[in-house]
């Protein structure tokens, strides 16, 4: 829900109550609160998951540092968006169940996988690597695009079901 469909709600209940604040309007005032922030996670919250995917493969790659550091796995994975977003993934569902960043509430639970994450990148990369702060700012959202995956990049055997972790 938006802002103004927020307003248009509040409004809404206020005039059905001419006689003022009552027990019932304020529940419903605070039913309407958390019926709207129980929504999955907004558009400009992607767009900064993807920053932050690229910035943290961006340090990695820097760093020297494979994604078998991160998922102790023996065969050599360079650090892109994608498999930083795969890691990300695995962290969401066994924390939440969840295996779409589509499917996560747009308050608590990004900060969540956010904050374990973080603690895992942090002791897999030995301190070396922690994750930059998550991108707010829209502009600098811009400054990365999300780049398509290369026509030859291996698909198969990316499943996060699939991969030992």
């Amino acid at each position: 829900m938006n802002e103004e469909k927020l307003k248009e709600g509040i409004i809404a209940i206020l005039l059905s109550y001419p006689e003022g604040f009552t027990n019932k309007t304020i529940d419903r005032l605070i039913d309407l609160f958390y019926r709207m922030n129980d929504k999955k996670r907004t558009i400009p919250q992607n767009n900064a998951l993807h920053v932050l995917f690229q910035q943290l493969s961006d340090e990695c790659l820097e760093k020297g540092v494979e994604m078998r550091d991160l998922v102790r796995d023996e065969v050599p994975i360079q650090c892109t968006p994608a498999n930083i977003k795969w890691l990300w993934k695995k962290v969401q569902k066994g924390l939440f169940k969840k295996k779409s960043t589509t499917e996560l509430k747009k308050t608590g639970e990004i900060e969540i996988v956010y904050d374990n994450f973080n603690k895992l990148v942090i002791e897999r990369t030995k301190g070396e690597i922690s994750l930059p702060p998550f991108p707010h700012d829209s502009k600098k959202q811009k400054e990365y695009e999300i780049q398509p995956l290369p026509a030859d990049y291996p698909t198969e055997g990316n499943d996060p079901d699939k991969i030992k972790f």
